[in-house]
């Protein structure tokens, strides 16, 4: 075993730990976890049996991944997370702090899940009835703001955008925005709405163009839109 180690953690002589990999205080580490140069994982974490990193990443403190979770590369888990048993985190994905992923939930490459939203699997809950959950899941480049809901089974298209506290209970188009109790369709995303530098597969510089619809970057990022050469 190497890597930095925090104290009082239980680590399963199964997990093979490289150099540069963080474990912080009080962490629990489950059998035949995959850890990989770079991951590291904060104080009072449980990693259950099975999860696989599949690169660098960041879990911040008070976080919970359930068996056979896959976590993608430069993936950053918040405080307080939850994250069910088999879900699928795509590459560059951010999950906000107190965010409840539950399985199994598939969530894209560089979507955001903001804090404390709660993806259920349960589309017709009754006590009564077999449980057979149904996945959500999460298009490439998807924003779903704080405190969202999402119904089991609701698929969300890439490059949507759910607004904050909003209750899906459909399917989203891809680059559809949507937000309200249940959520409905307002109006389709812009390319280069405020936060979708995805677009690029970069950072952007303000005072550049964009290479694909030849608009001046800077007042896309005051007003949501961008003014001609």
């Amino acid at each position: 075993m190497s890597g930095r180690i925090g104290e009082h953690c239980v680590i399963d002589e199964s997990v093979e730990i490289p150099d540069d990999v963080e474990i912080g205080h009080f962490s629990v580490i489950g059998a035949e976890v995959v850890l990989q140069p770079g991951v590291c994982i904060g104080s009072h974490c449980i990693i259950d049996e099975g999860v696989e990193f599949r690169g660098p990443c960041r879990v911040w403190n008070w976080v919970h991944i359930r068996e056979y979770a896959q976590i993608g590369v430069n993936v950053s888990i918040g405080d307080l997370a939850h994250i069910g048993p088999k879900c699928r985190i795509g590459h560059n994905a951010r999950i906000g702090n107190g965010a409840q992923l539950h399985h199994p939930a598939q969530i894209g490459e560089r979507a955001w899940i903001g804090p404390a939203v709660f993806l259920s699997n349960d589309p017709y809950p009754n006590p009564g009835a077999e449980f057979s959950p149904e996945a959500v899941r999460v298009g490439d480049g998807v924003i779903i703001g704080a405190c969202a809901q999402v119904l089991g089974g609701v698929r969300l298209g890439e490059a949507c955008a759910v607004g904050m506290g909003a209750t899906v209970t459909r399917d989203v188009a891809p680059g559809a925005i949507v937000y309200g109790c249940p959520a409905r369709f307002r109006r389709d995303r812009e390319l280069h709405y405020p936060g979708t530098a995805w677009e690029h597969r970069g950072p952007l510089d303000p005072m550049a163009y964009c290479p694909d619809c030849d608009r001046l970057l800077a007042p896309q990022f005051r007003h949501g839109r961008g003014g001609e050469r």
